[in-house]
């Protein structure tokens, strides 16, 4: 399954299954489990978001998160239909290297992204 596909699909789970859709037994236990699966990996990457948030802020470093994971968390009703897998921050540039410090003595690495 693509990326896309796997993004959209707690989604599409969510609302055909509220709506009550007419779906044969397989479809309905897929589109379950993809709810079920969204669930559970957006629980995981709440507990790491929350972790760099109080460590930026344990250091005294002003951010504001942004994109996904501000939707996710500051807009919808249910986090976990908004797939998430990067946390977008914005931080003053005066304050960018010793960002990366902290997100590095937690374990953290920086990934090149096509953006």
């Amino acid at each position: 399954m693509g990326g896309t596909q796997r993004s959209l699909s707690a989604l599409l789970a969510c609302s055909l299954l509220e709506a009550g859709t007419s779906l044969d037994r397989h479809d309905a236990a897929w589109l379950r489990a993809a709810l079920l699966h969204e669930q559970r990996r957006t629980g995981r990457y709440q507990e790491i978001a929350a972790a760099v948030l109080a460590s930026l802020s344990a250091a005294g470093l002003p951010f504001m998160l942004a994109r996904g994971a501000a939707v996710a968390e500051g807009v919808l009703p249910k986090p976990w239909l908004r797939h998430c897998h990067d946390l977008d921050l914005l931080v003053p540039e005066s304050q960018l290297d010793r960002a990366a410090e902290v997100l590095v003595q937690m374990g953290l690495r920086e990934e090149a992204t096509a953006d």
